[in-house]
């Protein structure tokens, strides 16, 4: 958030340009700051999308426990349990481990967690699979999408807007 709202301070980390990948993080960045106004013309949109998310994605993971049988504190803490579980859990994907997405790693430290709270090796282990099943058919949606640009033209005109991006940023300082 700082490096899209405060002026100055991607600057500071003009050095990433020189790396193989910083150049494109860098200048995805700077694309982001520049369009930053109109995130913040949105926020109200982008925050209710957000949580609406987040609660649709609590009360998913709350029916696929139940379907389980899994009932941690009982009643609807159970829910406010996956509300907070589900966002600790997908911070275990970005871990740096030598998976791919924290695969195994984090359905062990789920059902570790899942175990500690007095559930079942086995319904853990089922429980964090059906969800990270689910999650990979819903990202999967976009492939149809994104496909398209790994087509040698595609990526070329990429790489292109990327030098104009690079030309556009050192006109604008």
């Amino acid at each position: 958030l700082a490096f899209l709202f405060v002026r100055g301070l991607l600057e500071k980390f003009v050095f990433l340009k020189k790396l193989p990948a910083g150049k494109k993080i860098y200048y995805l960045f700077w694309l982001m700051r520049e369009n930053s106004a109109y995130v913040k013309q949105k926020w109200k949109e982008v925050l209710l999308l957000t949580s609406a998310s987040w609660l649709f994605k609590g009360l998913e993971w709350y029916f696929i426990a139940q379907a389980l049988g899994i009932h941690i504190f009982g009643s609807y803490y159970d829910y406010f349990f996956m509300l907070l579980f589900q966002p600790f859990l997908t911070l275990t994907h970005f871990l740096p481990l030598p998976t791919l997405a924290g695969a195994g790693a984090a359905e062990a430290v789920g059902s570790g967690i899942l175990g500690l709270l007095g559930v079942s090796v086995e319904a853990a282990i089922a429980f964090l699979f059906i969800t990270r099943t689910l999650m990979i058919a819903v990202d999967l949606v976009g492939l149809k999408a994104i496909v398209p640009l790994f087509r040698k033209e595609s990526l070329d005109q990429i790489l292109d807007d990327i030098n104009n991006i690079e030309e556009r940023c050192k006109d604008t300082g």
